[in-house]
């Protein structure tokens, strides 16, 4: 993603911030530093706990707290940076490299340039591995589910 595919509304930024998250982590892991990656993975889920339970990553850019608005800043970027990413790791642990790795650059070929979101990588994910992933996005994205990454 980065700033290849262009979130088609502000409640899909997560297109665009967390999808350049995860591959700055993976370029870090690539360059021959996966202690970077592995603190970065620490990082996302610390910030995911901490604002998970608020809303979901949709609703994320809608927050605002007229009392503390700080707060809704830390919470928004907790959860479009920090669990966009940690979602994207729980992909990637699933699929695997070449499959993960397929997929991130089948998204950023088929849709450079054009606005991008959700539904179209869930399609994506789908074609690319005969697998639905509603259900995954339906808990981790939409929901409020925490996805379970280990090194």
């Amino acid at each position: 993603g980065g700033r290849a595919v262009k979130p088609d509304s502000p409640g899909k930024v997560w297109i665009q911030e967390a999808f350049a998250e995860y591959s700055s982590a993976l370029s870090m892991k690539d360059a021959g530093r996966p202690g970077d990656y592995t603190k970065a993975l620490a990082h996302w889920k610390a910030d995911s706990k901490a604002s998970n339970n608020v809303t979901n990553i949709p609703m994320a850019n809608y927050l605002y707290n007229e009392g503390d608005p700080l707060d809704s800043y830390i919470t928004r970027n907790n959860l479009v940076y920090g669990k966009g990413a940690l979602l994207l790791a729980a992909l990637h642990r699933e699929l695997g490299d070449e499959q993960f790795l397929t997929f991130l650059k089948s998204y950023q070929k088929s849709f450079k340039g054009k606005y991008g979101n959700t539904a179209m990588a869930m399609g994506l994910l789908q074609f690319l591995t005969k697998k639905d992933y509603a259900p995954f996005f339906e808990q981790y994205y939409y929901g409020t589910g925490m996805p379970e990454v280990k090194k």
